[in-house]
C-alpha cells in the first residue's frame, strides 16, 4: 500500500524509463524504504535504484520519468524502450518542394508509418469501448464497417482499415484498456539483423578480425580485412576438396560497416587512449565565467614559435633556443595580466614571477607606453587562480602563500589544454600577431617546414628581451585595444568597465608576498649568520638586530656554554629557489621577514626586471661553479678566487656547450644568457667624447661603456644661427671666470696580454692611441 504522504501515482511492479544525469534505463518500481526513498531495480545492471518522492514526481513532470504500460514490453519481445518519440521526418511535408527523391522518400516511409500507429491506436481505443465485441472476426469487422464508425474515422483523418486480425494482435501486444499511447503501435518494420543472414562460423571470424582492429593502434584496417578474407578462402578451398557449399564473400563495403557499427566509447579508448576517447565521445563542461575583474585568473604556459639568440657575456653567440612564457590572463575581460619569457622550463618560479606581475602595477609597460587606452592597467588581487596541475606537489609552499593572501589556488587536470581553452587561445593570437610574422617564426609543423625549404633557426637574430619588447607590443597596441569576438569589445575596454564598477583588490602587503614564495627551512641563527644549503648570509648589523630580538626566546640548553661565545637560536629561514643571494629570516618576535645577503659576493648578479627583485645566481650553477673550482684545483676561498672561478666557468660554458648534442645544450640557455660581470683582470677603458649642441656625439666607440663627467667643464659654443661667425674676435679673449677648462680625463694603459680580457678589437687599440 502506498503511504498517504506520497501524492503521486506509483504501484508497485510498474515499469518506467528512467532519465538520470548519468544515464537512461528501464527499471521496475518495488516499494518504499525506511528511508522514505522511491526503490527500483535497474532490469539491465540488476541494482537497486533509491529516488527521493519529490524527484520522482518533478521528473513524471517534465518526461524524465515515462511509465510504460504493463504487458506490452514482455507480450511483444521488443526492445528495452518501444515507446519511442515521433521521428521528426514525420512532422515535415513529404511533397515540400526542392527537396530530392530521397528525403521525400523517407518522410513519407516516416508518414505512413505513423499514420499506420494512430489508426490502430484509435481502432484498439474503440474496442476497449465496446467490450461486447468479443474476439470474433466477424464481429469485429462487421464493427468497423459500420456507417457510424467509418464516418467518424473519415472525421479524423484515417485513410486505412486494418482488419480483424490486426486489430486483435494491437489489442493483445500494444498497451492495456485505458493506456495505449500512439508510439506502443510502432512496429520495427525493417530493424531486423540482416548479419543472421550470413553462417555463423563466418560471423566469428568477422567478430575477431574486428576485435583485433579495436584492441590496438598498430593494426590497420587493410590488414585484418584481408586476414579475414583469408580465412574465407582457405575455408572454401577445404569445402570445394569435400564437396561443400562454399561460404559466402562479403564486400569490403559491408565488412567496413560491421568495424564502424562497433566504435563506441570502449572501443575508441582502446585503440586511441581514454584522453582521446573522452574527448571524441563525451560532452564539453560548460566554459569558465567570470562576473568581474580577477575573480578568475588563468596561468599557463608555452614553447614559443619562434628562435631566440643566447649571447654569453661577452654578447658572443653561443646558441639558438626557443624560449618558454609563462601567462596570466583574466577570464573577465581577457587581460594580460602577466607575462614572463624565459629560457627556464616552466616551473613554480616562472609562475611566482608572473603573479608578482599580476600583483603590481606595471610600471615598466606605463613608462613605454602610458595610460594607452588603459591597455596598461592589468593588474590586483585575484580571487582565484587555475594553474598546471603539474606544479601541485611542487609549489605545496605557494598554495599555502596565495592562500595566506586570500588567493584561492585551483589545479588544472594534467594534459588537458581544453581546461584553459581562453589562455590556450590566446597563444594561438600571439603566434598569428607576433611570432609568426619574424623571420625566426615557426608558422608551419616541422614536415611542412622541411618541404617548403625553410630554416628559421637559422635566421634567428634577436634575443630574448627584443622578443619581450616585440611580444608587449603586440598585447598593449594591438589585442588589448581591438574587439574580442568573445566579449564584442576591446579587452582594456571590459576591463575598464569591470573595475570602475567592481573596484579593484590589491594585496596587503605585496613585499611580504614575494619574501613568502619560495622554499623553507630550519636553520640556526648565530653571530655569523645563517648556513642554508652550504650558503652562509650574514649581514653584521641585521644579524644583530635579529639576535637582538630572537636570543631570549631560545631553549638553553641548546646554547653555546660560556659566557663570551656567540648566542644561538633556532629560526626559519624562506629562500628562492633560482636565487641564492639572499634569504629571508622570520623574527617570529616582530612577525616579519628581514633579508640577509649572501656573504659570497659572486653570487649576487642582475638587477630585476619587470617588477621581479634582483636576481643572483640560482643554486644549481652556485653548486655547479664549486664542483668546477674543485675539478680544475682552483683556489676558492677570498671573494676574489670565488668570482675568478665564476669568471672561469662562464667563459667555458659556450665551448662546453657546443660540443654538446642540442636537446642535452638547451638545458643550459638559462644559465649562460646572464649580464656580464667583470672580475680581476678585465680591462676598463675610459674614453672621452666631446659633446655637441645637438646631444650626439660624433663616431662614439661603441665598445666603450658610457661613464659620467668628472670635474669642472665648459659647455661648447653653439654656431651662430643666420650669422658669420667672428671667429677672428675671439682669439685671445680670456675665458670667463666661471668656466673653467675641463681636466683631461685620466688613461691607464692597456695590458700587454689582452686575450681573455674584454675589450679585444683592433678599433679600440686605435681610439685609444689617437686619444692619448
Amino acid at each position: 500500500m502506498r503511504p498517504s504522504w506520497i501524492t503521486i501515482d506509483v504501484e508497485a511492479g510498474e515499469t518506467y524509463w528512467l532519465t538520470l544525469p548519468d544515464r537512461t534505463f528501464l527499471a521496475t518500481f518495488e516499494k518504499v524504504t525506511l528511508q522514505h526513498q522511491l526503490r527500483f531495480s535497474d532490469e539491465q545492471l540488476d541494482m537497486p535504484v533509491d529516488i527521493a518522492p519529490h524527484l520522482f514526481e518533478k521528473m513524471r513532470s517534465d518526461g524524465r520519468a515515462v511509465r510504460i504500460p504493463k504487458g506490452s514490453i514482455p507480450s511483444r519481445k521488443k526492445s528495452a524502450f518501444e515507446l519511442g518519440d515521433v521521428h521528426p521526418a514525420t512532422l515535415l511535408d513529404p511533397e515540400e518542394r526542392g527537396i530530392g527523391d530521397k528525403e521525400r522518400k523517407e518522410r513519407l516511409a516516416q508518414w505512413q508509418k505513423f499514420e499506420r500507429a494512430r489508426t490502430l491506436a484509435w481502432c484498439a481505443s474503440e474496442y476497449d469501448a465496446t467490450p461486447h465485441l468479443g474476439r470474433g472476426h466477424n464481429c469485429i469487422d462487421d464493427h468497423f464497417k459500420s456507417k457510424d464508425v467509418k464516418k467518424r474515422a473519415r472525421e479524423l483523418g484515417f485513410v486505412w482499415r486494418p482488419d480483424a486480425a490486426t486489430i486483435l494482435r494491437a489489442i493483445d501486444a500494444c498497451g492495456v484498456p485505458g493506456s495505449r499511447p500512439v508510439s506502443a503501435f510502432f512496429d520495427k518494420r525493417g530493424k531486423h539483423d540482416r548479419s543472421k543472414r550470413y553462417p555463423d562460423v563466418l560471423l566469428t571470424w568477422a567478430k575477431e578480425s574486428i576485435d583485433a582492429y579495436w584492441a590496438s593502434i598498430t593494426e590497420r584496417y587493410c590488414d585484418v580485412r584481408e586476414s579475414f578474407y583469408k580465412k574465407i578462402d582457405e575455408e572454401n578451398e577445404e569445402r570445394v576438396k569435400q564437396g561443400l557449399e562454399k561460404l559466402p564473400r562479403i564486400s569490403p563495403e559491408t565488412f567496413r560497416k560491421w568495424v564502424d557499427e562497433v566504435e563506441s566509447w570502449w572501443t575508441w579508448s582502446t585503440r586511441y587512449g581514454e584522453k582521446a576517447a573522452n574527448a571524441r565521445y563525451k560532452g564539453r563542461g560548460v566554459p569558465m565565467e567570470a562576473s568581474r575583474p580577477l575573480e578568475l585568473v588563468l596561468i599557463d604556459h608555452t614553447r614559443l614559435d619562434v628562435w631566440a639568440v643566447v649571447e654569453d657575456q661577452y654578447g658572443r653567440l653561443v646558441m639558438t633556443e626557443r624560449p618558454w612564457l609563462t601567462l596570466a590572463i583574466d577570464v573577465y575581460s581577457r587581460m594580460i595580466l602577466g607575462a614572463v619569457l624565459s629560457f627556464e622550463p616552466p616551473s613554480v618560479y616562472s609562475a611566482m614571477l608572473c603573479l608578482r606581475q599580476i600583483v603590481r602595477a606595471k610600471d615598466f609597460l606605463i613608462e613605454k607606453y602610458g595610460h594607452h587606452k588603459g591597455a596598461t592597467d592589468g593588474w590586483g588581487k585575484p580571487t582565484t587562480i587555475v594553474m598546471d596541475n603539474a606544479w601541485e606537489f611542487s609549489g605545496i609552499s605557494m598554495q599555502s602563500v596565495c592562500e595566506a593572501a586570500g588567493i584561492h589556488v585551483v589545479w588544472a587536470p594534467v594534459g588537458t589544454p581544453t581546461f584553459k581553452a581562453i589562455v590556450e587561445r590566446f597563444f594561438r593570437t600571439l603566434n598569428e600577431m607576433v611570432w609568426h610574422r619574424l623571420g625566426s617564426g615557426i608558422p608551419f609543423k616541422p614536415q611542412v617546414m622541411q618541404e617548403l625549404g625553410l630554416d628559421p633557426r637559422a635566421k634567428a637574430l634577436f634575443r630574448i628581451d627584443y622578443l619581450t619588447a616585440r611580444m608587449w607590443d603586440g598585447i598593449v597596441n594591438i589585442y588589448h585595444v581591438e574587439p574580442h569576438s568573445d566579449l564584442n569589445m576591446a579587452p582594456a575596454e571590459r576591463w575598464s568597465m569591470g573595475v570602475q564598477a567592481k573596484t579593484r583588490p590589491t594585496i596587503d602587503d605585496v613585499g611580504a608576498l614575494d619574501k613568502m614564495l619560495g622554499n623553507v627551512s630550519r636553520c640556526i641563527l648565530s653571530a655569523e649568520g645563517v648556513s642554508v644549503n652550504g650558503q652562509r648570509f650574514h649581514e653584521p648589523a641585521t644579524t644583530t638586530a635579529l639576535l637582538e630580538n630572537l636570543l631570549k626566546y631560545g631553549a638553553k640548553r641548546s646554547r653555546r656554554k660560556g659566557f663570551g661565545s656567540s648566542g644561538t637560536v633556532a629560526v626559519i629561514a624562506n629562500w628562492d629557489r633560482v636565487d641564492a643571494s639572499h634569504v629571508h629570516v622570520w623574527d617570529f618576535s616582530n612577525n616579519t621577514s628581514v633579508r640577509l645577503p649572501n656573504v659570497d659576493k659572486h653570487v649576487h648578479g642582475i638587477p630585476g626586471v619587470d617588477g621581479a627583485p634582483a636576481q643572483g645566481l640560482s643554486w644549481a650553477v652556485v653548486d655547479a661553479i664549486k664542483a668546477f673550482a674543485a675539478e680544475r684545483n682552483m683556489a676558492f676561498h677570498s671573494p676574489q678566487e670565488k668570482a675568478a672561478a665564476r669568471h672561469a666557468y662562464y667563459h667555458e660554458m659556450p665551448e662546453k656547450v657546443a660540443a654538446m648534442p642540442f636537446n642535452a645544450a638547451r638545458h643550459y640557455a638559462a644559465e649562460i644568457d646572464r649580464s656580464p660581470s667583470l672580475v680581476d683582470g678585465d680591462t676598463v677603458i675610459q674614453h672621452a667624447v666631446p659633446a655637441t649642441p645637438k646631444g650626439a656625439a660624433a663616431e662614439t666607440p661603441r665598445e666603450f661603456s658610457a661613464a659620467h663627467r668628472t670635474g669642472e667643464w665648459a659647455p661648447p659654443k653653439a654656431p651662430s644661427r643666420g650669422r658669420k661667425s667672428r671667429s677672428s674676435g675671439s682669439k685671445g679673449r680670456p675665458a670667463p671666470p666661471s668656466a673653467s677648462p675641463p681636466k683631461p680625463p685620466e688613461t691607464h694603459p692597456a695590458p700587454a696580454d689582452l686575450s681573455n680580457h674584454i675589450l679585444n678589437s683592433a678599433a679600440a687599440l686605435d681610439a685609444l692611441a689617437d686619444d692619448l
